[in-house]
């Protein structure tokens, strides 16, 4: 092989792997950042979120001197009371005050 017909093989080759190695960059950056911000992380947390909050509607439910069916009444009237007051707070965070304060009312 002549030289000239050399050096361009050699040419497109390393054309060919950089277009290769920064398409690889792109993919990899992409699914970092799908990754951190995206609906997988999202869902883990809603999961380990909503566990919380389970235990402590269940928490909550324990605490009050009434049936199932009237306590789950309360508490949903409850939390919507305190969605009002406190717009923007979590669900864990509002059943946590909440819970302190039936806690510091029977004090």
């Amino acid at each position: 092989m002549p030289a000239r017909a050399q050096a361009v093989a050699v040419a497109d080759f390393r054309e060919n792997a950089l277009r290769e190695f920064l398409l690889i960059v792109v993919i990899v950056a992409v699914v970092a950042v799908l990754w951190h911000s995206g609906p997988v992380q999202k869902r883990i947390g809603q999961r380990r979120r909503s566990g919380q909050v389970d235990q402590l509607q269940r928490r909550y439910l324990s605490m009050l001197p009434m049936g199932p069916a009237a306590a789950r009444a309360h508490l949903d009237r409850v939390l919507a009371d305190m969605r009002r007051e406190h717009p923007g707070r979590s669900t864990a965070w509002l059943l946590r005050k909440m819970i302190h304060e039936l806690k510091r009312d029977r004090a």
